[in-house]
């Protein structure tokens, strides 16, 4: 059953301080900043802002009269696990021995993880339009020095696709509804040439879910038929284009696949030998990376890959949930374990039940990819950015399900 909160689709975006503060936030996520490891210009001013909601809520001469979203129940529970997670990081690196460069790196990344989330939930709760502005910054940090000077062709999976796909999913939605689902597809085609898979499947499922609800309300068999022609091109488009490209992005595919399955088969083997405390932060074992080695074969096959990836002999895990298992033990995995089970959750939510608006499209892919990157992706760098806006958005579908159900519509 769908759910008829129709002032969603009369909504527009609205400028606020806390929206030019998300813009900020996005266009100068790119801009990298030394500190104990990579930290984005971006993260600072969403820690400035996490800080003085910690500040507002717990100094009582600091406190405003307006709700916090440190008040609010489901998303403590967030914080909760993030302290969990922190703790049992903490615990693995003194069991370890950890170096101190490699755990203050650590720490520093589940603290400045803490203070976007704070940041960026406070933001999209206050407006859901942030979640808009964000995603335009993210989106135009396109145009940041450490991204125009990389060559697009060849670096487009790992530098442009990013900011490319959040401009597309800010803008695309007023284009209108029938040209949706093509601009999806399209777009999904176009990163299976530039040799982003994962991202161009993404694309064909999204204008898949996009269809059935701009036709909710008048879907026929007919239509149900243009749907499955529709999607069966896609597919052999996306075939075609991937075919194409083969010859040219060969190799790189060829070690992406073993690379993502030679890390995970690693990262078992590692939680198998130690899983009630990690290896740590940065975890490390020369053992496990000689695994790893030879289970892609990088040495044998010739592979052309970047050396900073293994000298410091850190395990692969080609996961963020088994990254967070490898390093901070079973405690570890406590935030990524939530998160996974309420991006399910909305995921269930956002396409069965809430009908279709403008910031549909960008929730729906940032839902997706948040899924896909829990389970086939490191968390790393930018990660932060993404994970943190991901939650925002469970937080706000959380929201809009609990005030549908107030409103008199059953959530199944």
């Amino acid at each position: 059953m769908n759910i008829h909160n129709t002032h969603l689709l009369k909504d527009r975006p609205r400028i606020d301080p806390l929206g030019c503060i998300s813009f900020l936030a996005g266009l100068t996520s790119a801009i990298q900043i030394k500190f104990f490891g990579q930290l984005y210009l971006g993260e600072v001013f969403l820690a400035v802002l996490g800080l003085l909601l910690i500040a507002d809520k717990f100094i009582p001469s600091a406190r405003s009269r307006r709700k916090n979203i440190l008040e609010n129940p489901f998303f403590i529970k967030f914080l909760i696990a993030l302290c969990i997670s922190f703790l049992g990081l903490a615990l693995s690196d003194f069991w370890v021995n950890s170096v101190p460069r490699d755990y203050f790196r650590g720490w520093a990344k589940i603290i400045f993880l803490t203070l976007d989330v704070i940041a960026i939930g406070f933001a999209i709760e206050r407006n859901r339009w942030n979640l808009w502005w964000l995603s335009v910054g993210l989106g135009f940090s396109i145009l940041s020095p450490s991204i125009i000077s990389h060559n697009l062709l060849t670096d487009w999976k790992v530098v442009y696709a990013g900011p490319v796909a959040f401009l597309v999913l800010s803008f695309m939605p007023w284009l209108g509804k029938q040209l949706l689902p093509l601009t999806l597809a399209s777009a999904g085609i176009v990163n299976i040439v530039l040799d982003y898979r994962s991202l161009g499947l993404m694309f064909v499922i999204m204008a898949a879910i996009v269809w059935s609800k701009v036709n909710a309300s008048q879907v026929s068999r007919k239509q149900l038929f243009k749907l499955v022609v529709a999607l069966s091109l896609s597919f052999l488009l996306l075939f075609a284009a991937y075919q194409n490209s083969q010859e040219e992005f060969s190799e790189r595919r060829e070690y992406s696949n073993a690379a993502r399955f030679g890390g995970i088969q690693v990262a078992f083997e590692a939680i198998a030998d130690s899983p009630i405390l990690g290896y740590g932060s940065w975890a490390k074992s020369e053992a496990l990376t000689e695994r790893f080695l030879d289970l892609t074969g990088v040495r044998q096959r010739g592979f052309n890959t970047p050396d900073r990836v293994y000298a410091e002999q850190n395990i692969p895990a080609h996961s963020q949930l088994l990254q967070s298992w490898i390093e901070g033990g079973i405690l570890g995995t406590t935030f990524f374990f939530f998160y996974g089970i309420q991006l399910v959750k909305s995921l269930r939510f956002l396409i069965a039940q809430r009908i279709y608006d403008r910031l549909f499209p960008l929730i729906l892919f940032s839902c997706l990819s948040g899924l896909w990157h829990l389970v086939a992706s490191p968390f790393a760098g930018s990660h932060r950015f993404t994970v943190a806006l991901t939650v925002g958005i469970v937080c706000l579908l959380h929201s809009e399900q609990f005030k549908t159900t107030l409103a008199g519509y059953k959530i199944t």
